[in-house]
């Protein structure tokens, strides 16, 4: 009877551990899942988006046909709008509830100012030996009117916060993997997350 306390407490110092345990695999698990970036994109009809992102796109006055997607990604679903303007690929992003995320626009190396490409570039370097850059995207975020009046202005105004969104394809571990990463106006790091997965159904501009 005397061994029965020293038992007990063995026992709940056993699962204590235990649970400390779980509760670490947890968290790297969500960690590891913060930077992966899970997507799905699906050709939907305009009947089938919120009101009030349809009313925004509207009032953008774009001058191309638009199509809509639902993308369904890791506790998360959006919409997006894509069409082309000047023969650029642009695509306006919204909440599962509607709300404007931001506006992205593709371009070109060489559109980047010199300073700001040279520093994405050699933040790559040291995280890939070898890569390539499959796509770039102007990312406008901030005030709702100037990104529904980008397209009427032809530009971003000051109410407007810019970032570079760069998608490459490099090896890491010995395979092969596409990253997305995002930096800031002037080429500073901001995130990068792991694409796992993207189906694209029936994306045609």
């Amino acid at each position: 009877m005397t061994n029965r306390p020293i038992d007990q407490v063995a026992f709940a110092g056993m699962k204590c551990r235990q649970l400390l345990a779980l509760i670490s695999i947890i968290a790297s698990t969500e960690s590891g899942l913060a930077q992966t970036k899970y997507e799905q994109e699906i050709r939907i009809r305009k009947i089938e988006i919120p009101k009030q992102a349809g009313d925004f796109v509207e009032g953008m006055q774009l001058p191309r046909k638009i199509k809509w997607y639902r993308e369904t990604g890791y506790r998360k679903t959006s919409f997006e709008a894509k069409t082309k303007y000047k023969g650029k690929r642009l695509s306006i992003e919204f909440s599962g509830n509607g709300i404007l995320e931001d506006l992205e626009i593709e371009t070109r190396i060489k559109d980047i100012p010199p300073g700001a490409y040279q520093k994405i570039t050699a933040y790559l370097r040291g995280v890939h030996r070898q890569y390539t850059i499959e796509k770039i995207q102007m990312q406008y975020s901030g005030n709702p009117n100037s990104i529904q009046n980008y397209t009427q202005h032809l530009g971003a105004d000051g109410e407007l916060v810019l970032h570079y969104e760069v998608v490459v394809a490099a090896k890491i571990e010995g395979s092969f993997g596409r990253f997305e990463y995002l930096f800031t106006q002037d080429g500073g790091y901001v995130k990068q997350a792991r694409i796992i997965q993207k189906m694209i159904d029936n994306l045609v501009y």
